[in-house]
């Protein structure tokens, strides 16, 4: 179930595309391996000889994967259009350019539209929670002084691309002969709580460096109780 029990598929978020495929393979089998159709190779493919005289069992899962299937192939825009409004009522208000490249980077996990705040609203606000386990077991009692040192390095670098981000945090991590591991689980929990989420120095430089610092020191501050 997605949504309203009252609601159809299009009000769940189904896509046009996606539900004729599913539904034109419920009872035809093309014959060959291929299971994502657009609507003009449907029609150059159907025969009726392919059609089965068994049943057809409707399956809501693989429903829900052709639909995160055109999530991807339907044009950007078109996800972005779907987007906006959705981001917009959990109070998103910055310009249409930044949420479109927050779409580009997440529509690949996207299974309906309104999946997006679940997989883009570390972008928007900081964490609101985290992980006590992931915290318990990453936040050992020497992290506090180090991420204080990568907070003041990461405050200091002048090209904030995800690039040079990259290369001045790994060289600090190596450098410091740290873990890397545990200092990448750190620096993820404490811009998005969790461990999920897309490249962690994409994060950073989309939020930008003031945002990515306020949110590590809010994390030491915060872990310090747990």
């Amino acid at each position: 179930d997605n949504g309203d029990e009252a609601s159809g598929y299009k009000e769940s978020g189904y896509l046009p595309e996606a539900f004729v495929n599913m539904l034109a393979l419920l009872g035809w089998n093309p014959g060959t391996e291929q299971e994502i159709f657009t609507m003009d190779e449907l029609i150059s493919s159907f025969s009726l000889e392919r059609v089965g005289k068994s049943g057809s069992k409707f399956d809501p899962e693989k429903t829900k994967w052709f639909n995160q299937q055109w999530m991807q192939r339907i044009p950007l825009e078109q996800v972005i259009l779907m987007c906006i409004p959705l981001l917009q009522e959990k109070g998103v208000n910055v310009p249409a350019l930044k949420i479109a490249a927050v779409c580009e980077k997440v529509r690949d996990r996207l299974v309906f539209p309104q999946d997006i705040w679940q997989h883009a609203h570390y972008f928007f606000e900081a964490p609101q929670s985290y992980d006590r386990k992931l915290v318990q077991k990453n936040w050992k009692k020497d992290i506090p002084n180090t991420m204080e040192t990568i907070a003041t390095m990461l405050s200091n670098i002048s090209d904030f691309s995800t690039k040079n981000i990259e290369e001045q945090v790994k060289k600090h991590i190596q450098s410091h002969e740290l873990h890397m591991g545990q200092i990448m689980i750190c620096l993820r929990l404490s811009l998005v709580g969790n461990a999920t989420g897309i490249h962690l120095f994409d994060i950073m430089e989309f939020i930008g460096k003031d945002e990515t610092v306020a949110r590590i020191l809010t994390a030491i501050e915060i872990f310090s109780e747990l």
